[in-house]
C-alpha cells in the first residue's frame, strides 16, 4: 500500500453509473455503482456516495479531506484510503498514472491462475455464457404478453386441476410409467425433457426481466459441483427499486415449470411414446419446482426469493456466521464476539435458517449417498 502522504487520488471511470436502489436493512438510503463493462453492481452506502459525488482527482488525500470538510462532510483518512483501495482492486479507475497502472498490472497477475488451480477454487460454480439474447428478447417480449395475463393463469389452473383428478383416478397406470425411465430410451427422453423444461424455466426469468426494463446480457450453462445446469444472467434486476419486481423475476422460472407440469398432467392420456414424454415433463417439472427450486436451503430460486422477501443480502454466509457464534457461545461456552449487530427477531431468523439449512443438507447428502450405494452396489 502507498504511503499516505504520497497518495494522489486517481480518476474514477466516467462510464460508471450511480443508481438509487431500495433502502438498506436498517432503513438507510443505498445506491448501486454499476460497471457496464463487467455488468457488475456494487452496493454502496451514504459515505461512498458522498465520496463519489464530490470526487476530485489528481489531488492529495489531505487536500481532498479539506474540500469535503468545507462542504460539511467529514471522513477519516483511513476510510478514504480504504475506498481508494476498493476503486483500484475493482478496476474502477482510469490508469493514466504509471503508479496506478503498475498497481493494476500486479493485481491482474496475482489474479491469474493455471487451469488446475482455477478448477480447484471454482468447481462449486462455473459459468459458461453461450448466447447474448437481449436483442431477441426485446423483439419478442410483446408476443408473450398473454402468458402473463390472469386469463391464461386461470386456464392453466383449471386444466391442471382436471388433469390431477384424472391422474388420481388412474394412479397405478401413472406410476407404472415411472419404470420406463430406467430403460435406455426412457433415459434419453428424460434428458431431452429436462433440457426442454429448464430452457423454458430460463426463458421465464429472461422475459420477466425484460418486462421490467432489465437487460439480459447472457444465457448459458453453469456447472454446480461439475453438474451442468442452464442459467440466465439477471444481474440487471439489482437496479430495480421494488423488491416485488425482483421477486417476480426470481420466481418466474418456478412458475413456468409449474405451468408446464399442470399442462402435461392434463394432457397425459394418449398411449405410446407421447404418454411417456408427457409423464416425464410432468414429473420433472413437479419434482424440480417443488423439491429443488422452491427450497430456500439451496442457492436456487427459493433462496433468492427468501432473500428478497426478508430484505437480506448474503443470507447464507451471514446466517452461518451467526449460528456458529450462537453454538460456540451458548453450547460450547466459548467467549465469542458476535459477527454483527442485529435485531432479536433477525438474529433468531438467521440462527433458525442456518440450522435448518444444515439439517436439510445433511439428509439431502445422506439420501444421495444411499441412492449411489443402492444403484452402484
Amino acid at each position: 500500500m502507498f504511503q499516505q502522504q504520497e497518495i494522489i487520488l486517481p480518476k474514477i471511470r466516467e462510464d460508471l453509473k450511480l443508481l438509487e436502489t431500495s433502502v438498506g436493512e436498517d432503513g438507510s438510503k443505498r445506491w448501486l455503482l454499476f460497471d457496464p463493462i463487467l455488468n457488475k453492481y456494487f452496493d454502496i452506502g451514504v459515505d461512498a456516495f458522498e465520496l463519489i459525488s464530490n470526487w476530485q482527482s489528481n489531488i492529495e488525500v489531505d487536500e481532498f479531506l479539506e474540500v469535503l470538510k468545507n462542504k460539511n462532510y467529514e471522513i477519516d483518512k483511513e476510510s478514504l484510503n480504504t475506498f481508494v483501495e476498493f476503486l483500484i482492486n475493482n478496476n474502477l479507475i482510469i490508469c493514466d498514472d504509471l503508479k496506478y497502472t503498475n498497481r493494476m498490472i500486479n493485481i491482474q497477475k496475482q489474479s491469474k491462475q493455471n487451469i488446475f488451480k482455477w478448477l480447484i477454487h471454482n468447481y462449486l460454480f462455473i459459468r459458461i455464457p453461450l448466447v447474448k439474447p437481449d436483442a431477441w428478447l426485446e423483439k419478442n417480449k410483446t408476443k408473450v404478453d398473454f402468458l402473463y395475463s390472469q386469463l391464461w393463469q386461470n386456464i392453466v389452473l383449471i386444466l391442471g386441476f382436471i388433469g390431477i383428478i384424472f391422474v388420481l383416478r388412474d394412479w397405478e397406470n401413472f406410476i407404472s410409467t415411472f419404470m420406463y425411465l430406467f430403460s435406455k430410451e426412457g433415459f434419453f427422453y428424460y434428458f431431452l425433457s429436462l433440457v426442454f423444461v429448464k430452457s423454458f424455466h430460463e426463458l421465464g426469468h429472461a422475459f420477466t426481466a425484460k418486462r421490467y426494463g432489465c437487460k439480459v446480457p447472457t444465457m448459458g450453462v453453469a456447472f454446480l459441483v461439475l453438474f451442468p445446469v442452464l442459467y440466465t444472467d439477471t444481474t440487471n434486476a439489482w437496479r430495480l427499486k421494488s423488491k416485488y419486481q425482483r421477486l417476480k423475476i426470481v420466481v418466474a422460472g418456478m412458475k413456468v415449470e409449474l405451468y408446464l407440469a399442470l399442462i402435461a398432467t392434463f394432457l397425459w392420456s394418449p398411449t405410446g411414446i407421447i404418454k411417456s414424454i408427457l409423464f416425464i415433463i410432468a414429473t420433472t417439472s413437479w419434482i424440480s419446482s417443488l423439491l429443488i427450486n422452491i427450497s430456500p436451503f439451496l442457492r436456487f430460486d427459493g433462496y433468492y426469493a427468501l432473500s428478497d422477501i426478508t430484505d437480506t443480502k448474503n443470507l447464507q454466509p451471514r446466517s452461518f456466521a451467526m449460528a456458529r457464534w450462537f453454538i460456540r457461545k451458548n453450547i460450547l461456552g466459548l467467549d465469542e464476539i458476535k459477527p454483527e449487530t442485529l435485531t432479536k427477531q433477525k438474529e433468531r431468523f438467521f440462527i433458525s435458517y442456518a440450522i435448518g439449512t444444515w439439517i436439510y443438507r445433511f439428509f439431502l447428502f445422506l439420501g444421495i449417498a444411499v441412492l449411489v450405494y443402492y444403484f452402484a452396489f
